[in-house]
């Protein structure tokens, strides 16, 4: 049986509730307990072009969030994420094992050769990539192929299935996961 790993994003995905402003206290006691609860993978939040602002989960580079995580555990990986044309990766410093551990690059439809590139350039800087396909429903079955084979050349640790919309139905998922599962590197998750 294939281990199941869990990844919360909180930090990331409740930032357009509550327009990133969690406060100090709220961003640290979030991490604190999802690591106390052994959750695998932790996304800290967004990575933006922006100076970061205390209390909120958008941040300019990763040394800002190295605030937030109290005490860093080994099984935990810490993630943040960016949308593959708004962050500017020259900004990203060299991977340095005090804050990020890896980059989530989110491309729309019909970008995945620009997320790639993205992804690639994170990559050579030390960090571990994944990357989410929004909108996968979006996707033909060659389509899908072809994002599997270009995701083999660079081998990400995974590749995230989005229902961006809501309009998912099982069997569109299932389509999805199978085109990929087929596809996709063993390792890649």
């Amino acid at each position: 049986m294939k281990k199941i790993q869990l990844l919360d994003c909180t930090l990331r995905d409740g930032a357009y509730i509550v327009d990133a402003k969690f406060g100090v206290p709220a961003i640290r006691g979030i991490i604190k307990k999802l690591q106390d609860a052994d959750v695998d993978i932790i996304e800290c939040g967004w990575l933006k072009n922006i100076p970061h602002e205390k209390g909120t989960s958008f941040y300019h580079v990763p040394k800002d969030i190295e605030q937030y995580i109290v005490k860093r555990t080994e099984y935990t990986t810490y993630v943040a994420m960016i949308d593959w044309d708004r962050y500017d990766v020259n900004l990203l410093p060299e991977r340095d094992g005090q804050s990020l551990d890896a980059i989530r690059v989110v491309f729309p439809h019909g970008k995945h050769m620009n997320g790639i590139e993205v992804g690639k350039k994170i990559a050579d800087k030390g960090y571990k990539v994944f990357f989410q396909a929004a909108n996968t429903l979006a996707y033909s079955n060659e389509e899908l192929t072809d994002l599997a084979d270009k995701m083999n050349e660079i081998n990400p640790v995974a590749v995230s299935i989005v229902d961006t919309f809501g309009a998912m139905y099982q069997e569109d998922l299932e389509r999805i996961v199978q085109v990929l599962d087929q596809r996709l590197n063993p390792q890649i998750k």
